[in-house]
């Protein structure tokens, strides 16, 4: 018997591998980030909150790959989904239960705390963060096309002072004698250009990319 030129074409058509994320960034866009950020400044350490909103640019998205860190992954969801993750040397991964088709708008929700490897830096009584945003949070730091609306609510004690490039929103008292420090919105951009900020008990603050640098 002759085999059909067009012999397993349609099998092949309905069993077309799902699209494999290497890096950071692969196969979907962030539109948005949405970051509460609670800083410890005697320890170096942090705990966050993220939500991030992005669409899939291709077809058969499986996994989410963003930049590894040093940060403990506490909780992951996409639309409310529970979210299993792993590290493979520099990328952090999220397995998706279903593949996303391209266009597919979902929101992917996190929370975290540990010691950034870098990023961090300060004094006794002040903080501030550098280039390397994506050690303090999840982002794809090597993804130097993505700009995405970018918003941070800093969680410091009270009588503490923060800025960064956006504008101060009202503050609001927290738990625990803590003050919610929100700051404005931002248009599309890098994080990495956003998310730089000190924070000073003595009442003094100052955004800058290293010390004493204006940004």
């Amino acid at each position: 018997m002759l085999a059909s030129p067009l012999a397993g074409t349609a099998l092949g058509l309905l069993c077309s591998p799902a699209f494999a994320a290497n890096r950071p960034g692969d196969g979907f866009e962030v539109a948005s980030y949405r970051l509460a950020l609670t800083p410890d400044i005697e320890n170096r350490t942090v705990a966050g909150r993220e939500k991030i909103t992005l669409r899939a640019t291709v077809d058969g998205v499986r996994r989410l790959n963003f930049s590894a860190n040093t940060l403990g992954i506490d909780s992951a969801t996409l639309d409310g989904v529970a979210l299993a993750h792993t590290v493979e040397g520099d990328v952090l991964g999220f397995d998706l239960p279903r593949p996303l088709r391209r266009g597919r708008t979902v929101k992917l929700e996190l929370s975290y705390h540990g010691r950034p490897a870098r990023g961090f830096a300060g004094s006794a009584t002040t903080l501030y963060t550098s280039y390397f945003a994506c050690d303090w949070m999840v982002c794809s730091q090597n993804k130097f096309g993505e700009k995405a609306a970018f918003s941070l609510d800093l969680r410091v004690p009270a009588g503490m002072t923060s800025l960064s490039v956006g504008n101060m929103i009202v503050r609001r008292p927290g738990a625990d004698g803590s003050e919610i420090q929100p700051g404005k919105r931002l248009g599309p951009t890098r994080p990495i250009f956003t998310a730089l900020r000190w924070v000073d008990s003595r009442g003094s603050a100052n955004g800058s990319d290293q010390k004493g640098s204006p940004i």
